[in-house]
C-alpha cells in the first residue's frame, strides 16, 4: 500500500524529529476550508502502526485537561499526505505534517519552534 509507506514515512518522521515537544492536531474541513478543532498532543506521546491504520497515544495530566489521548488514521481513507516547512526568519520555524482523508477532513500536525 503506497499510501501506508508515505503516511509512516511523513508523519512517523515529524513526530520523530519533534519528540521533545508537544504539537498541536488541527482539525480542519478541506472541502469548506473551516476549522473544525484542535487537540493538544503532550510529548509523550508514542505512535504504532498495525498494517490497517496510524495511531497516535498519549497520557491524560492528572486533573484530566487532557480529554482525549487517542487518534488514528485509517490509511484506506488517506487521499493526500504531505509535509510543510515554513521559515518566517533566521528563528522561527513551523513545521507541519498534514493528512487529507477521502471525506474531506484534513489533519494538520503542527510544531513551531526556535531554530538555535
Amino acid at each position: 500500500m503506497i499510501m501506508k509507506g508515505k503516511v509512516d514515512s511523513i508523519l512517523g518522521g515529524f513526530l520523530d524529529r519533534n519528540k521533545d515537544y508537544a504539537v498541536e492536531l488541527y482539525i480542519n474541513n478541506a472541502v469548506a476550508d473551516s476549522s473544525i478543532g484542535r487537540i493538544f498532543v503532550t510529548s509523550d506521546r508514542i505512535y504504532n502502526a498495525d498494517g490497517k491504520k496510524f495511531i497516535i497515544e498519549w497520557n491524560k495530566d492528572e486533573n484530566y485537561d487532557v480529554r482525549y489521548n487517542n487518534f488514528s488514521i485509517p490509511y484506506g481513507e488517506v487521499m493526500a499526505c504531505y509535509e510543510e516547512v515554513e521559515k518566517e526568519d533566521k528563528l522561527k520555524i513551523t513545521e507541519t505534517a498534514v493528512i487529507i482523508l477521502k471525506n474531506g477532513m484534513e489533519f494538520g500536525f503542527q510544531c513551531v519552534g526556535m531554530q538555535i
